[in-house]
């Protein structure tokens, strides 16, 4: 109901003004993004993922990008494991950088 997001708003508002660094931030922004995306406000979840993510130093452009543009992205990624196996993907070094990490999961909770 109404009442509980109100409540969830609330709770993740003391804890994001109390906590010190992201890191501590974000279990309540993920909180609050499937809180608010719950009440069907995708827009206003995704300006706070884009906050959070500004916050983590890993900005994402806000401008449209033609189809175009997005099509030349995936095709660079997908290049750069051209060849490989998943066994050999399996492999490569995991992220350590926290910034980094957190931003996977930000991104991870708008998909």
């Amino acid at each position: 109901s109404i009442g509980q997001f109100s409540e969830i708003t609330q709770a993740v508002s003391k804890i994001i003004v109390s906590a010190k660094v992201i890191g501590h931030k974000l279990p309540a922004y993920l909180t609050l993004i499937k809180a608010v995306a719950a009440q069907k406000k995708v827009a206003e979840a995704l300006r706070i993922a884009l906050k959070i993510l500004d916050e983590l130093g890993e900005p994402v452009a806000t401008s449209r990008k033609t189809k175009e543009e997005l099509i030349g992205i995936l095709f660079y990624t997908n290049k750069q494991f051209e060849g490989m196996t998943k066994d050999e993907i399996m492999e490569l070094k995991r992220m350590e950088n926290p910034d980094k990490i957190a931003a996977m999961k930000i991104l991870d909770e708008l998909c």
